[in-house]
């Protein structure tokens, strides 16, 4: 009670609020989600509701992870070419080999993608 209580002197009614929306629709348990994204609003310079929802939408349009955007292929065009590549050639490869191209194709990807995040 006490956290929420310095949320609302900090924050006022209307951010709060719509912090605890965030969380109840997210169906996060306790405070620790509605601390968070108030935190990361203070970040951002978020200042009133309205800030706060263009904050929200953009983290939607950015993210490939939010449910309401269409599926966002993160992939790179060299993969799908490997991929293709490799299963064009699977008549020729015994079993051993097709697992090893599979595993050097996702170990290829696993590079690219923690490039694209640091």
């Amino acid at each position: 009670m006490e956290l929420i209580q310095q949320f609302f002197n900090e924050w006022g009614s209307e951010l709060l609020l719509a912090a605890m929306k965030l969380a109840a629709q997210k169906e996060a348990k306790g405070t620790a989600y509605v601390e968070a994204v108030l935190k990361r609003w203070k970040e951002y310079g978020v200042k009133n509701v309205e800030d706060a929802r263009a904050y929200q939408r953009q983290l939607r349009k950015k993210s490939p992870y939010y449910p309401n955007n269409p599926k966002q292929d993160i992939k790179p065009d060299w993969y799908d070419k490997h991929k293709q590549e490799t299963q064009e050639s699977k008549q020729e490869l015994s079993d051993a080999e097709k697992e090893k191209a599979a595993a050097e194709a996702d170990k290829m990807l696993q590079e690219y993608l923690a490039e694209q995040t640091s």
